[in-house]
C-alpha cells in the first residue's frame, strides 16, 4: 500500500493492468473509458476503500478553492474592534 497504508491509484492500475490515468478518468466518470473497464476499476476502488487524495488533487489542478482575507489595521487602532464577519 501507499503512504500511511493508503491504497493509491497507481496500485489499482497495476492490479488491473491499466494505466494510472485510466483509473483517474474512470473514477471521474470520463466517457472515454470503456464501461467494462470503468466498472472493474470502480469495483476494486470500492473494495479497497480507495479515496481521492484531495491535497494531491489541489496540487495537480493548482486550485485550492480557498479565499484569503486580509484585514489591515491602522497603527493605534484597537484591533479588538475589527470583526471580519461585518466585512
Amino acid at each position: 500500500m501507499g503512504k500511511e497504508g493508503r491504497i493509491t491509484a497507481h496500485q489499482i492500475a497495476a492490479m488491473l493492468g491499466v494505466s494510472q490515468p485510466t483509473v483517474s478518468r474512470a473514477l471521474r466518470g470520463d466517457k472515454k473509458v470503456n464501461e467494462v473497464t470503468r466498472a472493474r476499476i470502480v469495483a476494486l476502488a470500492n473494495e479497497l476503500n480507495y479515496s481521492v487524495d484531495h491535497n494531491a488533487l489541489r496540487l495537480r489542478t493548482q486550485q485550492t478553492y480557498s479565499i484569503a482575507l486580509v484585514i489591515l489595521c491602522r497603527r493605534g487602532e484597537n484591533k479588538a474592534n475589527i470583526n471580519p464577519f461585518y466585512l
